[in-house]
């Protein structure tokens, strides 16, 4: 015997009373349902429905305050979570809302939710900023986190001056996306080996000849032992015949990795370990 799913019955007009009024209530009860189903996997298109009613046509009801509306939803969401949702709320509390919606974003970075957090961090950065690169002041590392994503390919590495190795490593991220080999050449010298290691393993990867002398001072200090090998692979890569003497070295290196990584720069120069 197959059992059908329970039916949530959907009065358009009901919810559109609940909406105008802001039958907070009502609404809290609607999303309570919503949340149930999607736990069983059930009622998705009608939750889409939903939201897309609310979205699509409550800035076109005058007598509803918009921006309360939308705001109420999104602490909603902030209890009851159906995460697919917050973007599409957050996008139109950003166009409708302006400055006023700063607040609202700013306590959704104290939520224990992180989509919440990160789509409050992206609606301030849309809001409060002119451009993406100004909220790399912001007070909040996610702020300046999210800002990253948004960045010009010119104002990324502006990044890497941050305090936040999160924030950095986003960056460097980044920038390899972007082949910024420049950038990453700056970042051989970040305080984060995680950092480091992207500008180490990329150099050899794009065959960055401009990164030899950095990567060969690189070697002789970095006690990161994954940033040490992918620095010494890349002088192999590069036959960084200046790295001879600091390679040979690490050819016989406690770590094995390590020894075989050197062993193999020192034979892509064509001469013996």
């Amino acid at each position: 015997m197959i059992l059908e799913p329970p039916a949530l019955e959907l009065d358009v007009n009901s919810l559109r009373h609940a909406l105008e009024t802001l039958d907070t209530d009502a609404i809290r009860s609607l999303f309570v349902d919503l949340r149930h189903l999607q736990t069983k996997g059930m009622g998705l298109c009608i939750a889409d429905d939903i939201v897309c009613l609310i979205v699509d046509r409550v800035v076109e009801w005058q007598e509803v305050d918009s921006f309360e509306l939308l705001s109420f939803l999104l602490n909603l969401l902030d209890e009851i979570p159906i995460s697919s949702y917050t973007r599409i709320i957050t996008r139109e509390l950003s166009r409708t809302g302006g400055q006023q919606a700063i607040p609202l974003f700013r306590r959704m970075l104290d939520s224990e939710r992180k989509y919440l957090q990160s789509e409050g961090a992206w609606g301030i950065v849309i809001t409060q900023y002119t451009e993406p690169v100004q909220a790399l002041a912001d007070e909040s590392e996610l702020v300046r986190y999210e800002a990253v994503g948004l960045l010009h390919e010119t104002e990324t590495v502006y990044a890497l001056n941050d305090q936040s190795e999160k924030v950095r490593h986003a960056a460097a991220t980044k920038l390899e996306k972007e082949d910024n080999h420049l950038g990453l050449i700056q970042a051989l010298q970040d305080p984060s080996s995680a950092v480091r290691c992207i500008g180490a393993w990329y150099m050899g990867r794009r065959h960055v000849s401009e990164a030899v002398n950095p990567l060969i001072a690189l070697v002789q200090t970095e006690d990161d032992e994954e940033t040490l090998r992918a620095a010494i692979w890349s002088l192999g890569v590069l036959r960084a015949d200046a790295a001879l003497p600091a390679i040979r070295e690490l050819c016989s290196h406690p770590d094995l990795q390590i020894a075989a990584a050197a062993q193999e720069a020192v034979a892509r120069l064509g001469l013996p370990t």
